[in-house]
């Protein structure tokens, strides 16, 4: 088993050739929350936001399956001024981002956050058709995302301007810079310049670019997975042009995951196993042992005209 000099766990995981997909942790609801001063290590909990607002999103978070607070800043304070809250809801087809504008962080205590993200109808005039663009920079978590985020953020608000904002801890220091777009929750990672103008632009035309590709935070990792080789086998980037439709567990430990083409003429089965890498590494800067990590092989795929759910 090969171990990688020491160094930058980033550039540890560049030097062992590490995967990229299939290394997002599964995500639905997103609050995004500006907040422009110091980020600690644990972003939300070492802030200043009120105990009151703390506990309440909290227990949001606590009951909401697959959620996930990020606190966000952009370059400078935005007019009008307020704070910025974005609510996004990351569903496989027809993701919504709402957006909000807070007097203060106590104006988070009157939101009713399961009926905005279920889509009630006195939120829709805070729908935002618009993307919004995220790169961790939180560099008191992992170094490199200071490293590598600050440098990528700043390319970023260049491009895309006020949709552009340097976000706490997204997981995954070691693919830094890492970032994701809304309202799709697509994550990339070890994106410099060149890797920035080709997602902007391939996501403008609802499209992926699969060499910086992470996943896709809908999907469970297997599903990530079979989705980045189903995409290089079919060469067809589009966002909408499939469906996840099962995961299937196989008794030799490899997983069976089905596609449909979304215009439902046709499917994909891919078989996959799971694995440990030959290789070790830090997943963060602040780690002292090296461990192996997941990574998943292409064993098999097949298209057929008809559902067969038991083949």
């Amino acid at each position: 088993m090969s171990s990688p000099a020491e160094g930058f766990c980033s550039s540890l995981s560049r030097e062992v050739d590490e995967q990229l997909f299939a290394t997002v942790s599964q995500t639905q609801y997103w609050l995004l929350l500006e907040y422009p001063s110091a980020w600690g290590t644990k972003a939300f909990e070492e802030s200043q936001i009120p105990e009151a607002v703390k506990t309440n999103l909290s227990a949001f978070l606590d009951n909401t399956h697959n959620s996930k607070l990020l606190l966000i800043k952009g370059t400078t304070p935005a007019a009008p001024q307020g704070i910025h809250l974005y609510l996004v809801n990351s569903l496989e087809q027809d993701p919504l981002i709402f957006q909000f504008l807070l007097d203060s962080y106590q104006d988070l205590l009157e939101l009713d956050l399961p009926g905005i993200f279920s889509g009630e109808a006195t939120y829709r005039k805070h729908l935002r058709p618009e993307p919004l663009y995220l790169v961790c920079t939180n560099g008191k978590r992992d170094p490199c995302c200071a490293k590598f985020g600050l440098v990528t953020f700043g390319l970023l608000a260049n491009k895309a301007g006020a949709a552009a904002w340097q976000t706490s801890h997204l997981g995954g220091h070691r693919f830094a810079a890492n970032m994701v777009c809304f309202p799709h929750g697509i994550y990339y990672g070890r994106v410099d310049e060149k890797a920035l103008g080709k997602i902007v632009q391939s996501y403008s035309r609802r499209q992926l670019f699969l060499d910086n590709y992470r996943g896709r935070a809908c999907y469970p990792k297997s599903a990530q997975a079979a989705e980045y080789y189903l995409r290089k086998n079919t060469n067809n980037q589009y966002l909408s042009s499939y469906r996840l439709i099962d995961i299937q567990p196989l008794e030799d430990g490899q997983e069976a995951v089905l596609f449909s083409n979304n215009d439902g003429d046709g499917y994909h089965r891919l078989h996959l196993q799971p694995r440990q890498s030959n290789f070790i590494l830090k997943k963060s800067c602040g780690d002292d042992q090296l461990v192996p990590v997941g990574q998943y092989d292409l064993t098999g795929y097949s298209t057929f005209d008809t559902l067969d759910l038991g083949s």
